[in-house]
This record gives structure tokens, C-alpha cells and sequence, in this order.
């Protein structure tokens, strides 16, 4: 029971800690899609806004809509089409909306998912997400990097994953030592 006392008293800090900075903003641990325009701005999705770089640099950003989890993509003709699984929306590069129609069926989320892991720039370049030791990285086909996640995001990830991995641990040394004490109980 001491142990149960003690994990709790350093767990539930640290999880309340990271549930406030998620619901501040101030941490992204994944990202809703990458795209990039035909000048070379990178756009990233990060919680309930789509973030915009230059030459490494935020220059900007805007609402991605939702708070809730969403796809998106930069078209050919530099406008950003946007989906929440239930709307799709056309958005110019400052994030203004042009057209918003229903997705029927998810469809289009769907289709934009895809683009996660890989898009092509107006150029033609292929970037691809690539994520060593789970921080997320974009990597172009000559091998350039264009961005790296936040050392501050990447910190919270992997201590939200040694924190997820210690509760299985330690809820299997507790259902471990309970069997124990109940054979030795009734074996006398």
C-alpha cells in the first residue's frame, strides 16, 4: 500500500503537469499534418492551429477550426484544404475560409491523413516525417532538414512514455505481489 501511495504522489503531478500544458498549448506531443506553399512556407498542425515557418522561423499561425483532432493539406493552387472528419474547409495561407462543405463519410479526411508522413512541395520536392527515437523531423529527398520538433515537446513525450510504461510495470508488480499474498494465505 506505501508503494501504491508513493507512485501515485509522483505520477499524478506529472500527469497533471502535461494535461496543462496540452490544454494551454504550450506542448504538442503530435502533429496533424505538414504541407508547404509554393514560396516555401512549412505549415505544421499542431492542437487547434496550424503553425507557419520560414527558413526555420514561426512567421505566423491560425486556427485549424476544431480541437479535436483534424487532417490537412496545402493544394497545388495555395490554398489549404482542411478537414474535421465531419467538415471539410477551404482556407486561403492566412487561414481565412473560402468554401465549407460536409465530408460525407470522412472521405477526405481519410485522403489527407495520408499526407502525415509525406507531401510534395510545389516544386515537386519530396519531405518526408520521420520520427528517430519518437522526435518528429522533416526531411527532404536531397536530405535537407526543414524542422525538428521542440526539445521541450520532445522532453514531455518521452516522459509521458516512460510514465505510461511504469503504470504497466506497476500494475503488474501489484497484481504480481497480490497473487502472492493470496497463496501464501491460504497455503499455511
Amino acid at each position: 500500500m506505501k508503494q501504491l501511495i508513493i507512485y501515485v504522489s509522483i505520477i499524478f503531478p506529472v500527469m497533471a503537469a502535461y494535461m496543462i500544458m496540452m490544454i494551454s498549448g504550450n506542448v504538442t506531443v503530435s502533429y496533424s499534418g505538414f504541407g508547404m506553399d509554393s514560396s516555401g512556407v512549412l505549415y505544421v498542425g499542431k492542437d487547434g492551429v496550424i503553425e507557419k515557418y520560414h527558413n526555420g522561423s514561426l512567421i505566423g499561425d491560425f486556427s485549424s477550426r476544431t480541437s479535436r483532432g483534424y487532417a490537412f493539406a496545402v493544394q497545388s493552387d495555395d490554398t489549404v484544404l482542411l478537414s474535421t472528419s465531419s467538415t471539410v474547409y477551404s482556407l486561403d495561407l492566412h487561414g481565412n475560409e473560402i468554401e465549407k462543405q460536409e465530408d460525407v463519410l470522412s472521405k477526405i479526411f481519410y485522403q489527407l491523413d495520408k499526407t502525415k508522413k509525406s507531401f510534395r512541395s510545389a516544386d515537386g520536392k519530396l519531405y518526408n516525417v520521420i520520427s528517430p527515437f519518437g522526435r518528429t523531423r522533416i526531411v527532404c529527398e536531397t536530405g535537407e532538414e526543414i524542422f525538428t520538433m521542440p526539445l521541450k515537446d520532445y522532453i514531455v513525450k518521452v516522459i509521458l512514455s516512460l510514465c505510461g510504461l511504469s503504470v504497466f510495470v506497476f500494475s503488474s508488480l501489484m497484481v504480481y505481489k497480490f497473487r502472492i499474498r493470496k497463496e501464501s494465505f491460504f497455503n499455511f
